[in-house]
């Protein structure tokens, strides 16, 4: 399942800051704020540069009653540009488990600049209404901030928000990741 691409144009959104974009995380201290839900994520991602940036990712929102097995992608990332890129976008499951193997990846990436600032990553949560845990996905989950060719490609953007809440746990009270 793909929104790659799929959210804002080029310096539209609502953390566009001319040269990049923020999302599940601030561009920068001088430019907008970050925006949506880290718990009901379901803001597409914002476009960075008017000129250089590529499409900012869009939005999936899942409900699975059963098992939802991802060995594949779910992704709402953002294509590679030279320049100031955009946010990733976000992702909303809930499922009654959650599984998959290594080669599952659910995501929401900024886009990467080869010629320097890439997009902030965007926000993703992930609800089991049945498992109380995440033993049975063996999948990466990320949000993270885009990578700088110029930095030899090191994350060089903040990462976005990835909630993840099994059942039985009260709302709000999951877990919260923040890492590229």
């Amino acid at each position: 399942v793909s929104a790659l691409g799929r959210g804002y144009y080029r310096g539209k959104g609502l953390g566009t800051t001319g040269e990049g974009a923020s999302h599940g995380a601030r561009f920068d201290s001088a430019q907008p704020v970050c925006y949506g839900s880290m718990f009901r994520p379901k803001e597409l991602g914002s476009g960075g540069s008017p000129s250089t940036a590529a499409y900012a990712g869009g939005r999936i929102q899942l409900n699975v009653a059963g098992s939802l097995t991802v060995n594949g992608a779910i992704d709402a990332d953002v294509p590679a540009a030279a320049w100031y890129n955009s946010s990733g976008g976000s992702i909303l499951i809930s499922c009654g488990r959650l599984a998959g193997a290594v080669t599952g990846s659910i995501h929401a990436d900024g886009g990467n600049a080869t010629n320097g600032k890439p997009g902030c990553g965007g926000r993703v949560a992930v609800y089991q209404t049945v498992a109380t845990d995440f033993g049975g996905y063996a999948g990466k989950i990320t949000a993270y901030g885009g990578n700088n060719g110029l930095a030899g490609g090191s994350p060089s953007r903040p990462a976005g928000t990835v909630y993840l809440q099994p059942a039985g746990m009260d709302d709000y009270c999951g877990t919260v990741k923040i890492a590229n």
